[in-house]
């Protein structure tokens, strides 16, 4: 029904040039069997929720450990003791393989809806609005600022130009650097939609097992040029594309079974199984090759 209203509503609008018409095709393409209620879903807030705090939660361990990666411990005044470093790293450490994937997924989980709502020039629109507009201030503007009275605080007195230009990697984005991929990721969905290039993609399937392993391997080899927490132009964080953009994909790919609103309790139960697992292996690898620190 909500397919069906969609399509109306576009049925009815004038066709006042053939970009319109274009954009039609590709509206109605998606929406046949997507969802199109543009009701918020509750376990997903909750769950964007905590992703957000467990990222505060990571970034604050960050600038007051010694594992670093974060910029603020450049200018630190203190450190933690090392036990409670040590706790709270084997906590929270683990979770930086998975949090920016999370959102990636939740984000393409509902992109299809929301191109089949406004239309690709109007999801692109969004984007641009919701995503480029604060990467950009936040890049040319609020975290070079930042960054610069960090330094002073510090007694580093640099001048402003410097925390924007000679910061590595330049126009560094800090903990932002997620909203430009994601940013790239969701124009290439509404131009791939637009141009037909997507047409039955949302109704394929896949196996977790395939996706799992098709993002290690690609990561795997992006990252024989890209190391891990190696900086690019932009703070690309090329590294970890396969694994944002894939799981994108897969939330794309899922989008029409209801994922959004339910997954299937076997698929839970599976994925459950799967953690336990890897946790259970990381630790005994780690325990077996004595690393302590």
């Amino acid at each position: 029904m909500a397919s069906e209203q969609v399509v109306g509503r576009w049925d009815n609008a004038p066709a006042s040039s053939a970009e319109t018409a274009k954009a039609k095709t590709a509206q109605s393409m998606v929406s046949q069997d997507l969802p199109t209620d543009p009701r918020r879903f509750a376990p997903i807030d909750n769950l964007r929720a905590v992703l957000v705090a467990w990222v505060i939660a990571g970034h604050a361990l960050a600038g007051y450990t010694v594992i670093g990666g974060w910029p603020y411990d450049e200018v630190t005044e203190a450190t933690m003791p090392r036990h409670l470093e040590l706790i709270l790293g084997t906590i929270l450490g683990p979770t930086a393989l998975f949090v920016m994937g999370t959102f990636f997924f939740l984000s393409g989980l509902l992109a299809s809806g929301s191109i089949a709502r406004h239309g690709p020039a109007g999801f692109i629109r969004q984007r641009l609005f919701r995503l480029g507009l604060p990467w950009l201030a936040f890049t040319l503007l609020i975290w070079p600022l930042l960054m610069w009275a960090a330094y002073r605080s510090a007694g580093h007195p640099v001048p402003i130009w410097e925390a924007l230009e000679a910061r590595q990697p330049f126009l560094d984005s800090g903990p932002l650097w997620f909203v430009q991929i994601l940013l790239y990721v969701s124009l290439g969905h509404a131009l791939l939609t637009w141009g037909g290039l997507a047409r039955g993609f949302h109704r394929h399937t896949m196996s977790l097992l395939v996706v799992a392993i098709g993002i290690a391997t690609a990561s795997f080899i992006i990252r024989l040029w890209f190391p891990a927490r190696s900086q690019q132009i932009l703070d690309l964080h090329v590294w970890q594309w396969p694994q944002c953009i894939g799981l994108y994909v897969l939330g794309v790919l899922v989008a029409h079974q209801g994922w959004a609103e339910r997954v299937p309790l076997r698929t839970v139960r599976r994925c459950g199984i799967t953690v336990v697992i890897a946790i259970t292996t990381g630790i005994t690898v780690a325990t077996l090759a004595g690393i302590s620190d």
